[in-house]
């Protein structure tokens, strides 16, 4: 005789069967599993390379949006090393970026590489814009105070670390892929 299960869609120890599992890159992994973020979940020598370079996308991520809050990097002012200026807007856009990797990190391969690939073009293409016109388009400033007619230097000072970081990604999800398909499975 079958054992009753505590809940419908669950096996006898509560795990999400069949009809709960949602599918990311042909692998089932149960929803309780979103919920639920174990340390064994991830195993630096058993995740991927692309995986790897997501979580450190996320951490970075995480990084930049905690700079703002930390003693003695910001003037009185607000600005950043004399060059940033972040608000919260920027922090929480920072924040959700590290988030998103580290859901795609966590999901799978494919998703990792997705990741890069569209979050590299997004951000490259913001750092491009804010070099042209002086403002990004991300954080709305090209929306909301139009170009501005900031000295060149201070434009791609100020763009530097959004270029670097969406090409980086742009290369990683587009080039890499190509060089290394084996890595991207």
């Amino acid at each position: 005789m079958k054992p009753k299960t505590p809940y419908p869609n669950t096996d006898i120890n509560g795990n999400l069967t069949a009809r709960g599992y949602w599918i990311i890159s042909g692998f089932k992994k149960p929803l309780s599993s979103l919920m639920q973020f174990r340390r064994d979940d991830v195993n630096w020598k058993n995740i991927n390379f692309f995986q790897k370079a997501a979580w450190v996308y996320a951490f970075m991520f995480f990084f930049i949006a905690s700079l703002a809050y930390l003693p003695g990097l910001a003037d009185e002012n607000g600005v950043l090393f004399g060059l940033f200026s972040l608000d919260i807007w920027d922090d929480l856009l920072h924040f959700f970026s590290g988030v998103w990797a580290a859901v795609a990190a966590y999901v799978s391969v494919r998703a990792s590489v997705n990741y890069f690939k569209i979050f590299g073009l997004i951000y490259g293409l913001d750092g491009v814009v804010g070099l042209i016109f002086g403002q990004a388009y991300l954080d709305a400033g090209l929306f909301i105070y139009g170009p501005t007619p900031l000295p060149f230097m201070t434009r791609f000072l100020a763009n530097l670390p959004h270029i670097l970081i969406g090409g980086l990604a742009v290369f990683i999800g587009f080039y890499l892929t190509r060089v290394r398909p084996a890595y991207a499975k």
